[in-house]
């Protein structure tokens, strides 16, 4: 019989202000067999990166002290290349007048479950 070896799953850090939705995406998140870490707010994220070293980065973009898209610019200027999804209820459209945005890929609120382990999927393949 071969020995069994313990695959490592990828760990996400989910940065969001809302606890139900927290909650909630967090619990879809591990039942996919993911790592999943929380933070309430842009700032809390940006001290869980450096906590964690996650595989990938699931932020809000409305939050409280720092918002997501502020996160992403200070994460991308400070070096961290890790996929990063932006989960909001705005239109995608207001985001793609900024040069460059950050992110690696949009998912709008309220969001499918299947959705977003799609896109989680796709860019853990990526990596």
């Amino acid at each position: 019989m071969a020995p069994s070896v313990a695959l490592k799953m990828a760990t996400i850090l989910l940065v969001e202000d809302e606890i139900v939705i927290s909650l909630y995406t967090s619990m879809v998140l591990e039942d996919a067999g993911y790592t999943v870490y929380c933070a309430a707010n842009g700032e809390a994220g940006l001290v869980k990166v450096v906590e964690t070293q996650p595989d990938l980065i699931v932020t809000d973009y409305m939050m409280p002290r720092m918002d997501g898209m502020a996160m992403i610019r200070e994460l991308r200027t400070s070096g961290v290349t890790v996929p990063i999804v932006l989960a909001t209820s705005i239109s995608e459209d207001i985001f793609k007048k900024e040069e460059d945005r950050g992110y690696d890929a949009y998912i709008g609120k309220p969001y499918r479950e299947s959705s977003l382990l799609g896109i989680v999927q796709s860019l853990l393949k990526v990596q």
